[in-house]
């Protein structure tokens, strides 16, 4: 129960942060406890020639109005206290460095500055040292390129002490951390990408107005959704890069990517339900049903999402990682097997209603999905074994996985869905239904133009073999008789 209320507390930390971009805002940070330290951040601070980008240019760290305050109440601090230390320390020395025999050390008393131990990086930190009502401004560059840890630390007995202002590492190509620089480019190619599948869809709806189907139209709002998502990314990456301040932005692009999953769940299951194949509109019920999941799955994606994104600056354990995933993985299994489902439903449905492009869509909508869950499964898989604090020389890789891999394999299948799904004629059921009629009313005239010709050519034989029963009136003996009259007739003449 603890693990999860620590969780909660997590993924509210990490959406109500602070941090953007490579600033961290030490906004009223209460101080660590006497003689300890803090490790509250990760900076990657990438230039030179393993960076991302052609920057040449070292990073540097400024402390932007750094001042330690006492909170009302608390008790004065003893004369020669040490003060608060705020520094960058190299990620892959950094328990080196820090252990606690060293730490706060100044000959035999543990008092005064912060003592670090002897090592080979320990040129690279930089600090600033804050005492009582004092401020620090200084920017300072680092020695290396590489991924730094700000820490706080606390030497000497000092209590109820809080710190204000900012901590900005800037690198050469702005304010954007290495390991997030690669996203910026990755963006603007996914929105040239998504651009012009949407362009090709709409203009697929204009030029086939007279075929269009619901499912047509929310494969052009899930799509459409895709995009506005990347050019909001791609827009707050650039913001935050530019001035290191892109909160909103983020807000808004995180926004749209939660609801491009709400949509893109909702989408597949409608049409893996048969929304226009297989039955005209689906029920209020159904529609329901569809809405509380789709719901409760972007719900489930929060902890995992926020924790996924902010894991590479907090530095989240493994299994605080697999916990946040957790809720979600259930929800996307149990997504996956209704669609699955669904889809197998409605390919014996086409069957009974003898609709062969309908089934063979749906049987290929299975094999797209499939390959397309098998992929996610493998992308997720390798985001949990990129761990934080990466060095420069993995920044692509680092990229890719995070972020490339998967808008890579969501647009390929979006892409394949719309080659499915095109309009036309037959896979539809409205299409389906005029065609049969259509065919059936050319059988029908077909078989009357044959009924006629064969009536045309066989209408006079009939005449001529009843014409004589046509225009008799009365019956056979009455015939007989006036036969009789008619011979007596012509004898009577003669003998006249």
């Amino acid at each position: 129960m603890a693990s999860w209320a620590m969780l909660l507390c997590l993924t509210l930390a990490c959406v109500l942060g602070s941090a953007v971009a490579e600033v961290v805002q030490l906004d009223k940070r209460a101080a660590p406890g006497p003689f300890s330290l803090e490790a509250t951040h990760l900076f990657y601070a990438f230039s030179g020639t393993n960076s991302v980008g052609p920057f040449a240019q070292l990073p540097e760290v400024a402390f932007d109005d750094l001042r330690l305050t006492k909170t009302p109440g608390a008790a004065d601090v003893a004369s020669g206290y040490g003060g608060v230390f705020v520094s960058l320390i190299p990620w892959n020395t950094f328990n080196e460095l820090t252990a606690p025999e060293s730490l706060c050390m100044q000959g035999d008393k543990a008092w005064g500055s912060l003592g670090l131990k002897n090592g080979e990086t320990k040129a690279h930190v930089r600090t600033v040292q804050l005492t009582e009502g004092s401020t620090q401004t200084s920017s300072i560059k680092l020695a290396k390129a590489g991924v730094y840890v700000l820490s706080i630390t606390n030497c000497g007995m000092g209590q109820g002490l809080v710190l204000s202002g900012s901590v900005i590492v800037k690198n050469a190509h702005g304010f954007l951390g290495g390991h997030e620089y690669g996203r910026l480019p990755l963006y603007g190619g996914c929105s040239v990408f998504y651009a012009v599948i949407v362009l090709a869809w709409f203009g697929i709806l204009f030029f086939r107005k007279d075929f269009h189907h619901p499912v047509h139209i929310v494969i052009a709002v899930t799509a459409t959704i895709g995009l506005a998502g990347s050019v909001a990314w791609f827009g707050a990456l650039a913001m935050a890069n530019a001035s290191g301040d892109a909160n909103f932005a983020y807000r808004v692009a995180e926004a749209l990517s939660g609801l491009k999953s709400l949509y893109t769940a909702a989408m597949l299951l409608a049409v893996a339900l048969g929304l226009g194949v297989t039955h005209s509109t689906l029920e209020s019920c159904t529609q329901w049903k569809i809405a509380i999941v789709t719901g409760i799955l972007g719900m489930s994606t929060v902890p995992a999402n926020c924790i996924l994104a902010h894991r590479d600056v907090f530095a989240f354990s493994d299994k605080v990682v697999l916990m946040a995933s957790l809720p979600m993985v259930l929800m996307v299994i149990g997504v996956a097997c209704w669609v699955f489902r669904a889809l197998a439903s409605s390919m014996r449905r086409c069957k009974e209603l003898n609709q062969a492009e309908g089934l063979s869509k749906f049987q290929r909508m299975a094999v797209v999905l499939l390959l397309a869950l098998l992929a996610s499964l493998a992308i997720f898989v390798a985001q949990i074994i990129d761990k934080p604090g990466r060095e420069p020389t993995s920044s692509a890789s680092h990229t890719f996985w995070s972020d490339g891999a998967a808008q890579i394999n969501y647009i390929a299948a979006l892409a394949m869905l719309m080659y499915l799904w095109a309009p036309g004629k037959g896979a539809f059921l409205a299409d389906s239904y005029q065609t049969q009629v259509n065919e059936g009313e050319v059988e029908e005239g077909e078989h009357l133009k044959e009924g006629s010709k064969k009536n045309s050519k066989g209408g006079r034989q009939i005449g001529q073999a009843d014409e004589e029963d046509i225009f008799v009136v009365g019956d056979e003996d009455d015939h007989d008789i006036l036969a009789d009259d008619v011979d007596e007739e012509k004898t009577a003449k003669r003998e006249h």
